[in-house]
């Protein structure tokens, strides 16, 4: 990760409809490492990965990003007649690099060694859940986003999941959004709770 990677926000603040969904709130993540938003369904986690990635304009405030962002969505967004292992492959571009393996070493480490040649649409949620966790992290990004990764993955392979993503986190800035999830991690450097 570039030594100038970071994440900052200044009286932030969104709304639909009229309620206030985030208001006013500040963070900056300028270190390598894990970082939790937790709230319950409808308080706003995935709003704000939105407006980290750039997908979403905050309507007050202001949010800054430095580094190369990748995203793991709640639904996985996989080409479904394309192999697992292509999936993966496909996010290859100059910047991507082999720094936590090769697509297979990383579907392998999520328990997916043995269903590289699957499609998607033969897959079940969990494992194209897996596998989106795999391109994400092959896509090499300074800054990772999680949205609930770890929803339609069974415990075992949650636990490997979230194994290959602390290993990100040594390097690079990760932020998983969670109702319940953080505890699968050993360490959050902040927890954010809306």
């Amino acid at each position: 990760m570039p030594e100038t990677a970071y994440i900052k926000a200044n009286a932030l603040s969104k709304s639909f409809d009229g309620e206030n969904v985030i208001s006013g709130l500040n963070f900056t993540f300028d270190e390598p490492g894990i970082y939790v938003i937790e709230g319950e369904s409808g308080s706003g986690k995935t709003t704000l990965l939105r407006m980290i990635a750039g997908l979403t304009a905050p309507d007050g405030g202001s949010i800054e990003t430095r580094g190369r962002i990748g995203v793991v969505f709640q639904e996985p967004r996989l080409f479904e007649n394309v192999s697992l292992l292509e999936n993966v492959k496909l996010v290859a571009d100059k910047n991507s690099g082999e720094l936590f393996g090769t697509p297979e070493e990383l579907l392998t480490a999520v328990g997916l060694g043995d269903s590289l040649g699957k499609t998607a649409a033969e897959s079940s949620g969990g494992m194209c859940q897996r596998t989106s966790i795999c391109r994400a992290i092959y896509f090499a990004p300074d800054i990772l986003l999680c949205d609930e990764p770890f929803s339609a993955i069974d415990d075992a392979n949650a636990s490997l999941s979230a194994a290959l993503l602390e290993r990100f986190s040594e390097t690079g800035i990760l932020i998983v959004a969670t109702h319940g999830g953080k505890s699968l991690f050993k360490t959050a450097k902040a927890v954010i709770v809306l």
